[in-house]
C-alpha cells in the first residue's frame, strides 16, 4: 500500500467542479427558502463551511492529509487567505487549515481556488471522518517501525466520500504514528489510533478504538495487537 505523499486525495476535477455546483445552487434555495436550514447545515459543513457566531460570515476548513502539502497548495491557502480571510489563516491542531470571516456565497469561490490545486474542504466538517493525522516526523523518528506516511494517505483517500462515512452519528478522528513515543504518539485520544509496530519482521498496527477529549473524555482501548498492514483499509 505505497502512495506518492503529496498526490491528491480531492478526486477528479470533473467530480469536485460538479460538487461545487451543487453547492452553490443548495445556497441559492436556502436563501429562497426552497430548502430547510437543518438540510443545508448538514450539507455545508459536510462541504467545510462551519458557522461563525458573527453573522453573516463563515470559518472554511480544509482536509489536508496527515498535513501534507506541496507548494502548489501552500500558494493556493496564501491566495484564499488574502482574498477571502484578510490575510489571516489558522493552522488547527489537527493538520488542517483554516480561514474565517468568510460570506456564504464567497464559499464555492474558496473551494475552486483549493481545488485548482488539488486540495478539497469536503468532509473537514460534521459528521464524517475527518482529517486523517499522523505523526509528523514519521519517516525520519530514530527507532521508529516503519514510515507510515503512504498508509495514512491511501487511508484518507478510501475514506473520503466513502458511502458509510457521509452522516454518522459524531465526527470521528483517526490518527497514525510511527513508534510509540509518547512525543509524537496521540492514538490514545482518537476514535482510531493505529502505531506501526513489527511481528516477526511483518510490518503491521497496534490498534486503539474509543479515544477522545470531549464533554467525556476517554482513553482509547486496545482492540489489536498486531492488525496486518493489509488490513488497515
Amino acid at each position: 500500500m505505497t502512495t506518492t505523499p503529496r498526490q491528491s486525495i480531492a478526486g477528479s476535477m470533473e467530480l469536485v467542479a460538479l460538487e461545487i455546483d451543487s453547492f452553490s445552487r443548495s445556497i441559492d434555495r436556502f436563501r429562497t427558502g426552497r430548502v430547510s436550514e437543518a438540510v443545508f447545515l448538514e450539507e455545508r459543513l459536510r462541504l467545510g463551511v462551519y458557522g461563525q457566531r458573527q453573522d453573516g460570515v463563515h470559518m472554511m476548513r480544509s482536509k489536508l492529509p496527515l498535513g501534507l502539502m506541496g507548494a502548489e497548495q501552500l500558494e493556493a491557502f496564501a491566495d484564499v487567505a488574502e482574498t477571502f480571510g484578510n490575510g489571516v489563516a489558522h493552522l488547527t491542531t489537527r493538520q488542517d487549515i483554516q480561514v474565517h470571516f468568510i460570506a456564504l456565497e464567497q464559499t464555492p469561490d474558496f473551494m475552486r481556488v483549493l481545488a485548482r490545486a488539488q486540495a478539497t474542504t469536503r468532509e473537514a466538517c460534521g459528521n464524517v471522518v475527518r482529517n486523517v493525522c499522523a505523526s509528523e516526523v514519521s519517516g525520519v523518528l530514530p527507532g521508529e517501525a516503519f514510515d507510515v506516511t503512504g498508509h495514512g494517505m491511501a487511508l484518507a483517500r478510501f475514506l473520503l466520500r466513502h458511502p458509510d462515512g457521509q452522516s454518522l452519528g459524531r465526527k470521528f478522528k483517526i490518527t497514525l504514528a510511527s513508534s510509540f513515543d509518547a512525543r509524537w504518539n496521540l492514538a490514545v485520544i482518537h476514535d482510531i489510533g493505529v502505531t506501526a509496530v513489527l511481528k516477526d519482521g511483518a510490518r503491521g498496527f497496534h490498534f486503539r478504538v474509543g479515544g477522545g477529549l470531549g464533554a467525556v473524555p476517554h482513553e482509547a482501548q486496545v482492540i489489536y495487537d498486531f492488525l496486518p498492514e493489509e488490513e488497515l483499509l
